[in-house]
């Protein structure tokens, strides 16, 4: 299973430097903390790599009927969001303690 899990998040990296371009994927990961990055790798392996890479439509096609992408783009986003704020908000509190 963890092969599975390696090749989906490989997959999903290359699908994120292909429409996002190397900096645009690898930047993401380069401010990844411990704290964001299992949700990051989730993103990556199951919207990138599994739902990208499905086969049976080419990505423009997939792009336009988006398909199973509603499903992952109706929570993930609000997911993003959500980690983004709680980061910020626990960086708050770190710097507030003596």
């Amino acid at each position: 299973m963890g092969e599975t899990k390696d090749a989906a998040l490989a997959a999903g990296m290359q699908v994120r430097r292909e429409m996002f371009g190397p900096g645009g994927a690898e930047e993401r990961y380069a401010h990844t903390t411990d704290f964001n990055r299992p949700f990051e790798d989730m993103v990556t392996r199951y919207c990138f790599g599994d739902t990208w890479t499905r086969a049976g439509l080419d990505r423009k096609t997939r792009s336009l009927i988006t398909l199973l992408h509603t499903a992952v783009y109706a929570g993930v986003p609000c997911g993003v969001e959500a980690f983004n704020a709680a980061a910020e908000i626990l960086a708050r509190h770190s710097e507030s303690k003596p």
